[in-house]
């Protein structure tokens, strides 16, 4: 992995950690206020950005869970860096 790859890596990576962060503090908040519209659509907009990053950090940077190897013809996962070995 060169250098420009590993930082979008670490920035993708970091994205998620916030996003993950977001939705649980959203979701929290929700069971107090279900009625909440703006915020349940709040919600499913991070969610779906959160999905969106998840997809983008699998296709450039490895599998971040097993379910996400989709080579037909090669077991990747375990074979790039873990998501934490990159320097964060």
């Amino acid at each position: 992995m060169d250098q420009t790859q590993s930082k979008d890596c670490k920035q993708l990576y970091a994205r998620l950690g916030r996003l993950d962060f977001a939705i649980v503090e959203l979701a929290l908040y929700l069971d107090s206020y279900p009625d909440n519209v703006a915020a349940l659509d709040y919600y499913h907009k991070l969610v779906a950005e959160r999905e969106s990053v998840a997809k983008a950090y699998a296709q450039g940077c490895g599998p971040m869970t097993i379910m996400d190897n989709k080579s037909p013809t090669k077991w990747e996962w375990g074979q790039s860096p873990w998501p934490w070995q990159n320097d964060l």
